[in-house]
């Protein structure tokens, strides 16, 4: 069975999903982009040498946690594609609040051994408590924090306007287009404040292109990449195979860009 399938028909089965609708339509709508980092517990096992499916619940514990982030994320930066818009806001949270519940008991009733099962219920709640920190950052605008960068892209790029040009947020392009000297810095403050129409939010993203703010962002990218990629190959492991192809994936966005305008990917990747 393919795995997203199989996480959303376990976690469907499992108490209270079943009896809570908005459970149930948020695990689809999660499942449905097919999230890869919900395959780094199986990858991480099968390079340590052992089978994949030996770290099944560590997949539905990610996919849990991940749901609850989502929501919290989505209520801070008033997406108006967020959950919180169908069900309120006090449902969302207790939603979130719920899968990350979900998540926690998922591996302290599994079969693997106490002391391990303690390790992973560790790390998650550190996970948590590190990314509960960074939204707290995030919701605050620290000058110079790189947070979510292929989010910051996304949401900085789409149309209509993010959440993030309305409320005045501080994603990484917009930070480094009115923080940066460059000839039309001024202009872009000033489109910055009408992003809501269409006309000048096109305008200010044809200035996060032409000032460097896009390339800035896939330079970071891409030296996350380099150090994540040599870190895999620096791992006593006996298959590394899983982890690089994973790592790939995430790199395609940008080879597909550069490929397009006959950039030398090669070269750039090493």
């Amino acid at each position: 069975m393919d795995l997203y399938e199989h996480i959303s028909e376990s976690l469907s089965r499992l108490a209270p999903v079943p009896d809570w609708p908005d459970m149930q339509r948020l695990i689809r709508r999660a499942v449905a982009p097919r999230p890869p980092h919900w395959q780094l517990p199986l990858l991480s096992c099968q390079a340590a040498g052992g089978a994949k499916e030996q770290a099944f619940e560590a997949a539905l514990a990610i996919a849990c946690l991940q749901m609850g982030i989502m929501l919290v994320d989505d209520l801070l930066d008033e997406d108006p594609r967020g959950e919180h818009v169908q069900i309120g806001a006090p449902a969302a949270a207790n939603l979130a609040c719920a899968f990350q519940a979900l998540g926690l008991g998922i591996i302290a009733t599994s079969p693997a051994p106490a002391h391990a099962r303690l390790q992973v219920i560790e790390s998650l709640n550190q996970m948590m408590l590190d990314t509960a920190h960074g939204q707290q950052m995030d919701i605050q605008n620290p000058q110079g924090e790189m947070i979510q960068i292929h989010d910051d892209l996304g949401d900085t790029m789409a149309t209509p306007a993010s959440p993030d040009w309305m409320t005045g947020r501080t994603t990484l392009p917009i930070l480094f287009a009115q923080s940066v000297v460059h000839a039309e810095r001024e202009r872009f403050l000033e489109l910055r404040q009408q992003a809501s129409d269409p006309v000048c939010l096109v305008e200010a993203q044809a200035i996060l292109l032409r000032c460097g703010a896009v390339s800035y962002c896939i330079d970071q990218l891409l030296q996350r990449y380099r150090q994540a990629r040599k870190l895999v190959e620096s791992l006593p492991i006996s298959e590394r195979s899983g982890l690089e192809h994973l790592l790939a994936e995430q790199e395609r966005p940008v080879e597909e860009l550069f490929r397009a305008l006959a950039v030398d990917v090669a070269a750039l990747m090493l």
